[in-house]
């Protein structure tokens, strides 16, 4: 490693499917690394996935201990930076950017001995200024989905099982109370109860308001596309939801 690496964990939505993706975003600020201009693509077939394509608890620790032996062996190389690692679809990718692909082959054949039931794959391409990592990068709606998807972590932690309906609470906010009243006219139409419009020290007008789900991810990760989108048109910025824990 030769710089601050920052390691943040998001689902992405990829082809129509859900992929779990572990990403370095210390790239994202520092820009391409033109030193290492060759992407290398190792991947390897899960023997048991699950439904969702995920590996199952007990592949999953033979997955991370061939993970710790490849970056084991990446020290050891020295030329490869690690950017992402993307599981989906049966399969899990190592995303790799190096000056050259001199000792991945040598890599792979010793790991393929100690670990046989998971050989690796290897595919390489010239990619400059990095758009594959790009690629990998969450977009603002895989952000919002993320971030559902904690707060229903929250409530499950909680002891919530999330199957009955009630209030969620809502918050937009906007540059202009021209903005605001825009949104609020679009709330109003479309099912929800406005709270409250007030303006902060900052100059910005913050909307909240609710509505009656049941917070389960495929209902709550529609409504906040649609907030995000009814809010965008109007000039702000949809920010985020909350709800009362229901244990019984």
């Amino acid at each position: 490693m030769d710089h601050d690496e920052t390691w943040q964990h998001f689902f992405r939505k990829i082809d129509g499917s859900i992929g779990s993706c572990f990403i370095d975003t210390s790239w994202a600020e520092r820009g391409p690394d033109s030193s290492r201009p060759l992407l290398i693509k190792l991947s390897c077939s899960l023997t048991a996935p699950d439904e969702h394509g995920m590996p199952g608890e007990e592949e999953d620790e033979v997955i991370d201990a061939l993970e710790t032996d490849l970056l084991e062996a990446l020290e050891d190389l020295q030329d490869a930076s690690l950017t992402a690692v993307l599981t989906i679809e049966g399969r899990k990718h190592w995303y790799l950017y190096a000056k050259h692909d001199r000792g991945i082959a040598d890599i792979c054949r010793v790991l393929a001995a100690t670990h046989p039931a998971h050989p690796l794959g290897v595919t390489t391409r010239s990619d400059p200024d990095w758009l594959g990592y790009d690629e990998l990068l969450p977009t603002d709606e895989e952000v919002r989905f993320n971030g559902d998807i904690e707060v229903l972590a929250q409530l499950e932690a909680a002891g919530d099982p999330c199957t009955q309906s009630r209030p969620i609470e809502h918050m937009a906010i906007f540059k202009s109370r021209a903005e605001a009243d825009t949104f609020a006219g679009w709330i109003n139409a479309n099912g929800y109860t406005l709270d409250d419009i007030t303006d902060d020290d900052d100059d910005e007008w913050i909307i909240t308001f609710h509505n009656d789900a049941v917070p389960q991810i495929e209902i709550i990760a529609e409504i906040t596309q649609s907030l995000a989108d009814a809010a965008a048109e109007a000039g702000g910025e949809y920010d985020g939801w909350q709800c009362r824990i229901v244990t019984e």
